[in-house]
């Protein structure tokens, strides 16, 4: 069906009513259930794509993105219990070249999620789409192919100056205007096809949940069918709603790394460290969902230490031990352990490990 026809056959049955009558025609039409058609709320909430990009502060590093991702993943997941969001995707923000990554023989800028997690092991926990994957999506429902990708609304969310009153931390958030001079400086996601005009600084302080009082005001204020677009800025602010829970750990479980990455792994346990998921007792099943409390694993003949020798030496220098320091340290966990082989990752210059 031509999507003109499609949009003024749904605008003229909704414009005669809202009646068991018209959902029965839509129900005959379109293939909906009736049943889930008994309120403007429902009927939208079921069919049309609300799509949830956020970014981080871009000086974050891959561990902490990591983190934020999982607080949004269980945030989506809460709103697609809700009928309004039955239809809700979490869009994952690309990552733009991080502070640690110093290699030049192959492009940092502007790498999707699946060159490092398992994308299907991820959508096994909450709705989420790869940016790339989102711009092709979109991309339907745009009859006019448009270049670039509209936002209906761009959030800059931001600390409140106090954030205790009378001591105590408080779950709260409020509007309040502010020029695009505040915007964050890896707003867009460093992307040239995406924009908006809608935008609005939102102080906030709490629990990633808290969003969706902001999301249902925004959501209701539209009464039209397409797919809505609501952009996060500096979403590292929103908190964790449950720290470590049962919902926290099955999101980062489906963080599985992607196949790719797994086998260079593989390869080089196997080659340098003579190591392998058989031997050390880690296999794991194929889906997380399926994995199982055990306390099989025995791990290897080696020990591994991350020394961090790059901003922490000066960003941390008072609880950052010396080379020489590190050094003793590993040699002792060495020498209790009876082990006389170690695997360094380091941020380290390619020299800085000689002195």
């Amino acid at each position: 069906m031509n999507f003109c026809v499609f949009l003024s056959i749904f605008l003229l049955l909704f414009s005669l009513s809202n009646s068991s009558k018209t959902c029965k025609k839509l129900d005959t039409i379109l293939q909906w259930d009736p049943k889930k058609c008994s309120t403007l709320e429902n009927f939208l909430g079921t069919k049309r794509p609300i799509y949830i990009i956020y970014d981080v502060n871009p000086f974050e590093g891959f561990n902490l993105r990591r983190d934020v991702y999982i607080r949004w993943a269980v945030l989506t997941k809460h709103l697609q219990r809700i009928p309004l969001f039955r239809d809700v995707r979490l869009v994952l923000p690309p990552y733009p070249r991080l502070y640690h990554w110093k290699s030049s023989a192959f492009n940092q800028e502007n790498l999707s999620w699946d060159m490092f997690f398992d994308l299907h092991s991820m959508k096994k926990f909450a709705p989420v789409f790869d940016f790339t994957e989102f711009l092709e999506e979109v991309d339907v429902f745009s009859p006019s192919k448009r270049l670039t990708v509209p936002i209906d609304k761009i959030f800059q969310l931001q600390h409140f100056e106090e954030m205790f009153e009378n001591g105590v931390f408080i779950d709260k958030f409020e509007y309040h205007n502010c020029s695009r001079a505040e915007v964050s400086p890896g707003d867009f996601l460093q992307q040239t096809n995406i924009h908006g005009k809608d935008f609005v600084c939102l102080k906030f302080q709490g629990s990633a949940s808290l969003l969706t009082n902001v999301l249902k005001k925004e959501i209701r204020s539209y009464n039209d069918p397409w797919p809505k677009v609501f952009f996060f800025l500096s979403g590292e602010i929103v908190l964790h709603d449950n720290w470590g829970n049962q919902e926290f750990w099955r999101a980062r479980r489906s963080m599985r790394f992607s196949n790719d990455l797994m086998a260079i792994a593989k390869d080089f346990r196997l080659s340098r460290l003579n190591s392998t998921d058989e031997t050390e007792k880690v296999n794991r099943p194929v889906d997380w969902r399926l994995e199982k409390e055990t306390r099989e694993a025995i791990g290897g003949d080696y020990v591994c230490a991350h020394l961090r020798r790059g901003d922490f030496v000066f960003g941390r220098e008072k609880t950052i031990p010396s080379m020489k320091s590190a050094a003793n340290q590993i040699k002792q966990v060495l020498k209790e352990l009876g082990l006389k082989k170690v695997f360094i990752a380091s941020d380290c210059s390619p020299f800085g490990m000689f002195f």
